[in-house]
């Protein structure tokens, strides 16, 4: 600073003192008067000097706290100019505020867009180095990988080749691969470069779970080969048994009349299966709406038992109401609970081995609770979880046998479902089958 005085008060004093000088040299002033005139310019310029230099300490400090992002206030400066200046500088500290302030809630927001995403997402430095995971990631990955190596956080080939692209250069990349933990799952991707920000992220990798995509496709093109061919079997016998009236049996009235039974035996099959279908498509397209209509459920047992009452006696499999005293008030659709109870009650006669059904009603708690229980042979552990999937047979053979479709268990979870209850399975081998549903009581 010392320096800087001494230089300042020299530019300003010399031109003075030159003065003094030449006006010594012409006569006007005498020598001590020079003398005295060069020392207070001197004076002067030194006083002056450091006040400037105060005052460029004060907005080079001024200027480093901005350059590092450190509060500051504006400095008093002493020269003239300085009132002036510290204005500027006032509305310098203040652009640079607002500046600061805007940047930090844009980073904020960007950071809440990220974590309110659904799919994971990673940002990227330039090394590959992940900087951020949203939450969705977190999960994804059961963890934070927040500052590991890209190829350490996913371990996917795919992932990487799509990463390098984009930090080479590409504005985006796709890609897609199986992530093999406790579960295999099936992502895709795309990775796409971002302009480079405060946080240093180039490149931001998002991942979409496509999982459950995957397996409804699949169960979807399930159903389709399931269903055409349910429908096949049939229509190739009545196509033959067309073909043998029409030709060997012509002429004979037992014959045609024995395959003109069975092709009425085999239509009624494609006949039950598409009302079935229907009905099952019918029942999905409303699941999300659940009925508010009050229904005694007591009332819908008896009208179910009643209405297979004949079939029943038919298979010597008598049905033996419990359905207790008081109201059964649930919110529900009469039909179609009407629906599930006949399936689940014609079931019971047709599989219960000729031995009585009980259809049950209690309370527990807040629950109300309706349970079909047979003495039949009881169902294999292994064969439970999968006994509402569409057209799946614990006997295939005998429940074509029998009339079955392989659908009505499906039809009754949806519609459980859809009435925001439970279906419960118990059986075990020789120790027959109960299948209760759970309802919130009103």
């Amino acid at each position: 600073m010392n320096g800087l005085v001494a230089r300042i008060a020299h530019r300003i004093a010399a031109p003075v003192a030159i003065i003094a000088i030449l006006l010594f040299a012409v006569g006007p002033i005498g020598f001590w008067t020079m003398l005295i005139v060069i020392a207070a310019a001197y004076a002067a310029a030194v006083i002056y000097g450091r006040h400037v230099a105060a005052d460029t300490e004060a907005i080079t400090r001024f200027a480093s706290a901005l350059a590092e992002d450190r509060a500051t206030e504006v400095p008093a400066l002493e020269t003239p100019a300085g009132l002036s200046l510290s204005v500027a500088l006032g509305r310098l500290a203040g652009a640079w505020q607002t500046r600061k302030a805007r940047r930090a809630a844009e980073s904020d927001l960007g950071s809440r867009l990220i974590e309110a995403l659904p799919d994971a997402v990673l940002l990227l430095a330039r090394d590959g180095i992940v900087l951020k995971a949203n939450d969705a990631a977190r999960t994804l990955l059961g963890r934070d990988p927040s500052g590991d190596d890209l190829a350490r956080a996913l371990r996917a080939p795919e992932a990487m080749r799509a990463a390098e692209a984009v930090l080479k250069g590409e504005d985006a990349a796709e890609f897609a691969f199986d992530l093999s933990d406790n579960v295999a799952r099936a992502l895709v991707g795309r990775a796409v470069a971002l302009p480079e920000g405060a946080e240093g992220a180039v490149a931001m990798l998002v991942l979409a779970d496509r999982t459950e995509a995957r397996r409804l496709e699949a169960m979807r093109s399930d159903f389709v080969a399931n269903a055409s061919h349910e429908i096949r079997t049939p229509l190739a016998a009545v196509a033959g048994f067309i073909e043998t009236l029409r030709g060997p049996a012509r002429e004979d009235p037992e014959a045609r009349e024995r395959f003109l039974a069975l092709m009425a035996e085999q239509t009624g099959r494609i006949r039950r299966l598409v009302d079935d279908l229907l009905s099952l498509s019918r029942i999905e397209a409303n699941e999300h709406r659940a009925p508010i209509e009050p229904v005694d459920l007591a009332e819908v047992l008896r009208q179910a038992a009643a209405s297979l009452a004949a079939t029943a006696a038919e298979r010597a499999a008598p049905i033996t109401l419990d359905l207790g005293e008081g109201g059964a008030r649930i919110a529900g659709d009469r039909a179609e609970l009407e629906q599930v109870f006949v399936n689940l009650i014609d079931n019971a006669t047709k599989y219960g081995a000729g031995q009585a059904v009980l259809v049950a009603l209690r309370r527990e708690g807040g629950m109300i609770v309706a349970t079909i229980a047979d003495q039949g042979p009881g169902i294999a552990r292994e064969h439970i979880p999968r006994l509402t999937e569409r057209f799946y047979r614990v006997d295939a053979a005998r429940s074509r046998a029998l009339g079955g479709t392989g659908l009505g268990l499906a039809i009754v979870k949806h519609i459980v479902n859809r009435h925001r209850g439970r279906l419960a399975v118990e059986s075990e081998p020789g120790s027959g089958s109960r299948f209760s549903v759970h309802f919130t009581a009103l």
